[in-house]
C-alpha cells in the first residue's frame, strides 16, 4: 500500500544519498537471512550416504558393465564406445572438477555419462539415481 493512500503512514522523502543507503541495507539484511537460512539447512558437508558414492553407486558400476555389451552401452548412450571415449578426452579437462580433502570429484566420465543418460531420455535428475 502507498504511503499516499494511508493517511496514518507518515509521508517520507528521501533523497538519493538516502535511497542508497536504505537499498544497500535492505539487501544486507536479505542476504544475512539468506545465509543463515542455509547455514541450518546444511547438516552435512558430504552427506553419508554420498561418501560410499564410489563403492555403492550406479553410475560406476553400471559404467564398467556397460562398457561389457557394445549394444547395452549404445541404448544407454545413444553412442558408441569410441564416440564416448573421444568425447572424454575432449570435454574432460572442461567438465572434471577438483578432488578435495573433504571429498573425491565426481569423474568426468561420470559427468559425461549422468549427462547423456539425461539428454538421451529426458528424465529428470531425481530420477536418474534410481537405475
Amino acid at each position: 500500500m502507498c504511503a499516499q493512500e494511508n493517511p496514518t503512514l507518515p509521508r517520507m522523502r528521501l533523497n538519493h544519498d538516502q535511497m542508497t543507503v536504505l537499498l544497500a541495507v535492505t539487501v544486507k539484511a536479505i542476504r544475512r537471512r539468506q545465509a543463515i537460512a542455509r547455514a541450518r539447512g546444511r547438516q552435512f558437508w558430504v552427506h553419508p550416504i554420498n561418501m560410499l558414492r564410489e563403492e555403492r553407486g550406479h553410475i560406476g558400476q553400471l559404467y564398467e558393465e556397460l562398457r561389457q555389451y557394445p549394444e547395452k552401452f549404445y541404448n544407454f548412450t545413444r553412442m558408441p564406445m569410441e564416440a564416448f571415449d573421444k568425447l572424454v578426452d575432449i570435454l574432460g579437462p572442461y567438465i572434471q572438477r577438483q578432488n578435495t580433502r573433504m571429498r573425491q570429484a565426481i569423474t568426468a566420465k561420470d559427468r559425461l555419462l549422468i549427462t547423456l543418460r539425461f539428454l538421451a531420455t529426458g528424465e529428470s535428475f531425481a530420477s536418474i539415481p534410481s537405475w
